[in-house]
C-alpha cells in the first residue's frame, strides 16, 4: 500500500478495513461524506463520486469488488464535513492556546440571540457561575486587565478608565469596625483610630449606674494618654417643659451634655452620634460634632448637638467613654470609619 494512505495512529483519522463478500454497501464506524473518505481497494486508490460514494455510514462502491479483496477506509477531514469529536475526547493536556497581538487564545460566541459567555462549575458539575458579554446593543468593545497581585481584606477593583484594574479601599461610604457592650464597666474605649479616616461612633441605650451623672468623652494619643482638658464646645440642648413642647438650655459640658442622666428603667442615654474628623492627624486640631437624646433624672426627654475641637493639633489614636462619676451599667458602642481621599 502506499504510503500515502499509511495514517496508522494519527487521531483525526478513522481507520476500517473490510473484506469484499461480493456485494457493494459496506457500513462505517462514523456517519460521513463522500470527500470526506478516502476508500482504497486491493491497494488502489479509489475516485470519490465514480467509484464510491458515502451516506451517512454507508459506503456504496459503483462496482461490486471481487470477494477476498481488501477494501481499506479512511475518513478524514475535509472542508464539507469536519468529523465529530467525542465528548470528553479532548484532555487538559491536548489544549494550548496561545494569545497573539491580534488574535485571542479562545472566542466564546452567542449564538444570535444570547451574549456569550463562560460557566465555572462547582465540584459536582451540579451548578455553576457565568462570566457573559455586554449586549449586542452596547457595541461593548474593551480589555479589562487585572492587578499583578490578589489584594488585601475589604478592597475592590477599579479602573483606570483605560481598562486597567488596581485594587483599592472603600471611599466616601462608612464602614463598620467593631463595637463594644458595657456591662457595668468604668469605661468604654476604642484604640484603634488610624490616619487617613474620619471615624464615627453610635452610642445606643446607654445607662448609667447612678443617677445625676453626664457623659464624658476624652480624646487619647500614643500610650493611650487621655486628655482631660483643652476641648473648646458649644451647642444646645431642648429639654421636655411642658406636653406642648420644651425650652432651650445652656448646659453643655465638653464633647457632651452636662445635663444629667438618669439610671432607671428608660432613661439614660437612648442614642448619640460623635463624629470626628481625621483624629489621627497629627498636625491637624480634632475637630467633632455631636447629636443625641437622652432621659434626665427628673424622666424629662432632652435632645442635644453641639460641636467643637481639641485645642491642640496632635495625633489622636484613642477616644474613652465613661460617666463622671460611677460605672456605665449597660449600653452598645458602635465604630465606623470613612476613608478619606
Amino acid at each position: 500500500m502506499s504510503n500515502f494512505l499509511n495514517f496508522a495512529g494519527n487521531s483525526g483519522v478513522t481507520f476500517k478495513t473490510f473484506t469484499a463478500s461480493g456485494g457493494t454497501t459496506y457500513t462505517l464506524d462514523k456517519s460521513a461524506s463522500t470527500n470526506s473518505v478516502l476508500v482504497s481497494v486491493g491497494g488502489v486508490l479509489q475516485k470519490p463520486a465514480t467509484d464510491y460514494s458515502v451516506s451517512g455510514t454507508t459506503l456504496t462502491t459503483t462496482s461490486t469488488v471481487t470477494t477476498g479483496i481488501v477494501i481499506d477506509t479512511y475518513i478524514i477531514h475535509d472542508a464539507g464535513n469536519a468529523p465529530v469529536i467525542e465528548d470528553n475526547s479532548v484532555t487538559r493536556g491536548k489544549l494550548d492556546l496561545v494569545s497573539t497581538s491580534s488574535a485571542p487564545g479562545a472566542t466564546i460566541k452567542g449564538d444570535g440571540t444570547t451574549d456569550g459567555y463562560i460557566q465555572l462549575n462547582c465540584s459536582q458539575n451540579s451548578h455553576g457561575i457565568k462570566l457573559k458579554s455586554p449586549a449586542h446593543s452596547a457595541g461593548a468593545s474593551y480589555t479589562l486587565t487585572f492587578p499583578t497581585t490578589d489584594g488585601n481584606a475589604s478592597e475592590f477593583l477599579q479602573t483606570n478608565g483605560s481598562g486597567v484594574m488596581t485594587w483599592a479601599e472603600a471611599g466616601g461610604g462608612w464602614e463598620f469596625v467593631s463595637s463594644s457592650t458595657a456591662s457595668s464597666s468604668a469605661n468604654i474605649a476604642f484604640t484603634n483610630m488610624v490616619d487617613g479616616y474620619d471615624y464615627e461612633y453610635v452610642l445606643e441605650h446607654v445607662l448609667p449606674a447612678t443617677d445625676s451623672v453626664y457623659m464624658k468623652i476624652e480624646l487619647g494619643v500614643s500610650g493611650p494618654t487621655y486628655r482631660t482638658s483643652s476641648y473648646l464646645s458649644g451647642g444646645h440642648a431642648i429639654q421636655q417643659a411642658t406636653s406642648l413642647g420644651g425650652n432651650l438650655t445652656d448646659a453643655i459640658h465638653g464633647p457632651y451634655t452636662s445635663e444629667t442622666l438618669g439610671s432607671g428603667s428608660g432613661e439614660g442615654l437612648q442614642f448619640a452620634q460623635l463624629y470626628l474628623a481625621s483624629p489621627a492627624v497629627a498636625a491637624n486640631q480634632t475637630c467633632y460634632r455631636f447629636v443625641g437624646e437622652f432621659m434626665d433624672e427628673s424622666v424629662r426627654q432632652c435632645f442635644f448637638t453641639g460641636g467643637g475641637r481639641y485645642n491642640s493639633a496632635e495625633a489622636h489614636t484613642s477616644v474613652k467613654f465613661a460617666m463622671n462619676s460611677g460605672n456605665i451599667a449597660s449600653g452598645r458602642f458602635f465604630q465606623y470609619r470613612r476613608k478619606r481621599s
